[in-house]
Parts: structure tokens; C-alpha cells; sequence
């Protein structure tokens, strides 16, 4: 599953952060498949740019960047998926 490199990080991270990889993946993975299908259902309905900033994000506030980072993440995504 993990190669040489991601086995070191992972171990370093389980060493730093009391988690475990479920945790990591929901909060990564989970994440970026969330917020791709939220931004997809806006694209489909016609949505923009500007609108999609404020698509719901809330299952995901728990993370520690959320405030700072939500708006920017939204953006990004719509920028990569609107030419899909």
C-alpha cells in the first residue's frame, strides 16, 4: 500500500498525531470527493465562479484551515472541474 517514502511519513505522522489513517482519509480524500460533488451539482446547475465560493462545506468545518481555506479550496475546484 504505501511505498518506501509514504511508509516513513506515515509512521512519522501516526508518531506526531494521535490518528489513525481513516481519520487522515476522511479529512483529505473524503474531503476533496465531498466538496468535488458539491461543485459538480452547482456546475450542472448552471452555477458560477462567485457562487461557488459559498457551496456547503459544513460537514468539514471541523478541520483546523477551514475558515481560512474553504473559499480558496472551492475556487480551485471549480476552476479545475468547469472544463470537465
Amino acid at each position: 500500500m504505501f511505498g518506501p517514502r509514504s511508509a516513513r511519513l506515515h509512521r512519522r505522522l501516526m508518531r506526531t498525531h494521535p490518528t489513525n489513517m481513516d481519520v487522515v482519509r476522511a479529512g483529505t480524500h473524503g474531503y476533496v470527493s465531498y466538496l468535488r460533488e458539491k461543485i459538480g451539482e452547482h456546475i450542472d446547475e448552471g452555477g458560477d465562479l462567485a457562487g461557488a465560493y459559498y457551496v456547503d462545506q459544513s460537514p468539514y468545518e471541523h478541520l483546523d484551515t477551514f475558515e481560512e481555506l474553504a473559499t480558496k479550496n472551492a475556487g480551485a475546484v471549480y476552476s479545475e472541474m468547469e472544463w470537465e
